[in-house]
């Protein structure tokens, strides 16, 4: 099947194909594997850590389409959010979150809307990965597969697209990969995620924005089912 043609499938039926694809294995597993007691008030710990993330993502969602006001007052909302989130970061991290939420005005009332939606999701990057790995609500690839896929979408919707760097992208996004696919026991959702990737990979080569835009939103909308399936392990 011609894979523009399989995106635009995978992307349609969404969660409900993917459920189906889920044998009786897996819910066992799910049922089976539960995160410990003892590591809830470490996950509760890290909260501040996503919750300064999230309207960054917001951000990102939002740069290409929304006025200048809407993005404001979210950015408004991700400085409230980053002062406790700040006492998690390293220094060095910490003083690149600064330089973003600095810059992030002046593109904003610029309407750069390209370098706004990226420099808010490398902000999302630096809050995702202070997470400690042992005891993140979900694995920090799973985060950083958002990222790539997030950041993907707005180098592909960049005038012009920026195809190099979308390529690099995807390199990332199978990087991250790479260090969960072995915990995934679902098939329908390794090969659909997989099929993504390469969706991603041929939109990009082929310099093919339909192919890259159905490519990107089906792998961001399975991270999403990556993450819940993953949690129930």
């Amino acid at each position: 099947m011609n894979r523009q043609i399989l995106l635009v499938a995978l992307a349609a039926t969404g969660a409900v194909a993917i459920a189906s694809c889920s044998g009786p294995a897996d819910k066992r597993a799910a049922s089976a594997e539960r995160p410990s007691a003892a590591a809830a008030p470490f996950a509760a710990a890290q909260d501040p850590l996503l919750a300064a993330a999230e309207p960054f993502e917001a951000l990102t969602e939002q740069a290409f389409d929304a006025s200048p006001a809407a993005l404001e007052a979210i950015l408004t909302e991700a400085r409230t959010k980053v002062a406790p989130a700040r006492l998690r970061l390293s220094p060095a991290a910490a003083g690149k979150l600064d330089e973003i939420t600095t810059r992030l005005p002046d593109l904003i009332h610029r309407q750069d809307r390209a370098r706004t939606a990226l420099s808010s999701m490398e902000a999302y990057r630096i809050l995702v990965m202070a997470q400690d790995p042992a005891t993140a609500k979900a694995p920090v690839p799973v985060s950083l597969l958002d990222y790539a896929g997030f950041k993907y979408s707005a180098q592909l919707k960049s005038r012009p697209a920026a195809w190099g760097a979308m390529s690099a992208s995807v390199r990332e996004a199978r990087a991250e990969w790479s260090k969960i696919s072995g915990s995934v026991r679902s098939n329908g959702l390794k090969g659909a995620f997989e099929e993504a990737l390469g969706g991603m990979e041929d939109g990009a080569r082929l310099k093919n924005p339909a192919l890259a835009q159905y490519a990107a939103a089906t792998e961001l909308a399975l991270v999403d089912l990556l993450e819940e399936h993953l949690a129930r392990r």
